[in-house]
């Protein structure tokens, strides 16, 4: 038997082991075992299950991924990875704790967490944009009105230079102009 099925199978047995010590007989039985071996593989000692991985000549158990199933893990992955991007990028860019807990439902330590991830210090209130600069970020924005709102975000501060925090103060009171504007005409 090669070594690393045996390591495999050494873990393997500790994972039963601590699972038996827990009594969790659920997940152990979900690996195909029965009840008495779970006991047995649960009161051996260490040496023991040492000995049962490396002079074992057989394989007594193996291991089968779902392809599905790790697609669908790999693809959560992927969604997951490129949302933190999305979250680091926007952080970098000034957006402060309520856009982000309205965005991605951050809270206030996991909000603290990134900046400290990127080495941001405490962040002040932004200025406000100029009218000048508040036509143009106007402009910028219904410019990409085909992205998502992230995306949008990023867009137009990568096109103006003007931070989020900013960017996002202007977008609500825009927002609550036109549905201002939307309740007066009914």
């Amino acid at each position: 038997m090669n070594d690393h099925h045996a390591e495999y199978t050494l873990q393997t047995l500790l994972y039963v082991s601590r699972l038996a010590a827990q009594d969790d007989y659920r997940s152990a039985s979900a690996l195909g075992l029965r009840p008495d071996q779970i006991r047995k593989i649960g009161s051996m000692s260490l040496q023991n299950l040492q000995e049962l991985a490396l002079t074992v000549k057989t394989r007594f158990f193996q291991t089968i991924f779902s392809a599905d199933g790790l697609d669908a893990a790999l693809r959560i992955l992927r969604h997951k990875s490129a949302e933190r991007e999305t979250i680091l990028r926007m952080i970098e860019a000034g957006a402060s704790f309520s856009m982000m807990n309205a965005l991605f439902g951050l809270s206030k330590t996991d909000h603290a967490g990134y900046r400290k991830l990127i080495g941001l210090s405490k962040q002040g209130r932004p200025s406000k944009p100029s009218e000048q600069e508040s036509v143009t970020l106007w402009h910028h924005w219904i410019g990409h009105d085909q992205l998502g709102i992230r995306e949008r975000l990023l867009a137009v501060h990568s096109q103006t230079g003007i931070e989020l925090s900013a960017l996002w103060a202007l977008i609500q009171a825009w927002e609550a102009a036109v549905s201002e504007s939307g309740n007066q005409t009914t």
